[in-house]
C-alpha cells in the first residue's frame, strides 16, 4: 500500500525557508509608511484605545517598541508570528485541502514571496495572519469535534483579529454561510454556534456598523484596475508586469484546484476552501484591500495551487514546481534589490 503523505514533510521544508528568508534585511531601514505606524503607536493609551483601525497592534507595537526602535527588533515579532501562522495553517490546510494537497501547500505557504515580504514589513498583516489562521482552525476543530472550548477560543480569537485589523471583521460571514450551506452536516453543533454569534454580531454592528454602508458604496464606485497588480503582487510577490508570468502560472493551478473542489455542495472541505479563498482575495484585490486580507487568503490559494498541481501527470508536476521555483527566486530578487 503507498505511503500516505504526511502535511507535516511540508512543514519540515517549509520553516527553515521562511525562516531563512525572513531574516534577510529584517535589519533594514524603515520606509514612511513604517515609520507612520511607528509615530501612532507613540500615540497615548487613550487614543490607541478609540481607533477602530489596529488598535491592538497598536498597543502591542508600543509596548514592544519602549524596548528598543532598531528596525530588526520591531520587525522580529513579524518573524515569529509567520511562522506561528505556518503551524497553525497545517490543521487548516489538511482539513480544507486533504492530507495529500497538504506538504505542497505548506512548501508553497512557506516560501511564498507575498509572505515574506510582509515578515519585512512594519504593519498589522502578519499578526492578522496569526489571529485569523487562529480563528480558522479553531472553527475547523469545533466543526470537527463539537467540542464547545473550540468555540470559545474561536470568539476569543475573532475578536482579537478584529483588533489586529479591522477589514478582518469581513471574514466572519464566511463561517456564516458555510454552517448555513451544510446545516444539515454540522446539525448538532447549529445551536450552540447560531447563540455564540449574538455577541460576535452585536459586537460587529456595534464597532462596524456605522462604516458598512459607506465601505459598499465605495467597492461599488471604485476602481478596481489594480486588482491584476494586486493578484500578481500576491501570488509572486511582483506587482509590476514582468510578475504576470508567475500570476499566470498561479491563475492555471488554481483553475485545477477549483475544478478539483467541484463537488464542494457534498464536501464540506471544498466548500470551506472556496469561500476560504475567495471571499479574502476578493476583498484584498478591493480597492479598500490590505495585505492582511491578502495573507489570509493566502493559505486557501496555496492548497489550490497544490490542488492543481495534482492533477498532471508527474513529469509534469516536476516541471511546474520548477517553473514556481524560478518565479518565487524572482520574487525574491524583486523583494530584496
Amino acid at each position: 500500500m503507498k505511503e500516505q503523505a504526511s502535511p507535516l514533510h511540508g512543514a519540515t521544508f517549509a520553516v527553515p525557508i521562511l525562516l531563512i528568508l525572513g531574516f534577510c534585511y529584517l535589519g533594514s531601514g524603515l520606509d514612511s509608511a513604517e515609520q507612520t505606524y511607528l509615530s501612532r503607536a507613540g500615540a497615548s493609551f487613550a487614543n490607541l484605545t478609540a481607533t477602530l483601525y489596529a488598535p491592538l497592534y497598536l498597543l502591542l507595537l508600543k509596548g514592544w517598541s519602549a524596548w528598543f526602535e532598531h528596525p530588526f527588533w520591531l520587525r522580529f515579532p513579524n518573524l515569529v508570528g509567520a511562522v506561528l501562522a505556518l503551524l497553525l495553517s497545517n490543521r487548516v490546510v489538511r482539513q480544507s485541502g486533504g492530507t495529500h494537497a497538504a506538504p505542497g501547500a505548506l512548501l508553497l505557504l512557506g516560501g511564498a514571496p507575498f509572505l515574506i515580504e510582509q515578515v519585512q514589513t512594519l504593519s498589522p498583516a502578519v499578526l492578522g495572519l496569526v489571529t485569523a489562521t487562529a480563528a480558522l482552525a479553531c472553527f475547523v476543530e469545533y466543526v470537527r469535534t463539537g467540542n464547545h472550548t473550540w468555540l470559545v477560543i474561536w470568539m476569543v480569537s475573532t475578536l482579537l483579529s478584529w483588533g489586529v485589523h479591522a477589514g478582518l471583521a469581513y471574514l466572519v460571514p464566511i463561517k456564516w454561510l458555510y454552517m448555513v450551506a451544510y446545516r444539515d452536516r454540522v446539525h448538532s453543533r447549529r445551536v450552540y454556534w447560531w447563540l455564540a454569534q449574538v455577541p460576535i454580531a452585536g459586537f460587529f454592528l456595534v464597532i462596524f456598523g456605522t462604516d458598512l454602508g459607506a465601505h459598499l458604496l465605495r467597492l461599488a464606485d471604485s476602481d478596481w484596475s489594480g486588482a491584476m497588480r494586486d493578484f500578481s503582487a500576491l501570488a509572486s510577490g511582483v506587482s509590476r508586469p514582468t510578475g504576470l508570468v508567475g500570476a499566470g502560472l498561479f491563475a492555471l493551478l488554481l483553475a485545477g484546484g477549483i475544478w478539483a473542489s467541484r463537488d464542494w455542495r457534498r464536501n464540506t472541505r471544498h466548500g470551506l476552501l472556496l469561500s476560504g479563498f475567495l471571499v479574502p482575495t476578493t476583498l484584498y484585490l478591493s480597492p479598500l484591500g490590505h495585505p492582511a486580507l491578502g495573507l489570509v487568503a493566502l493559505p486557501f490559494m496555496c492548497t489550490l495551487a497544490s490542488m492543481g498541481i495534482r492533477l498532471f501527470p508527474h513529469w509534469a508536476r516536476q516541471l511546474l514546481w520548477a517553473t514556481i521555483a524560478l518565479t518565487y527566486l524572482y520574487g525574491y530578487w524583486y523583494i530584496f534589490a
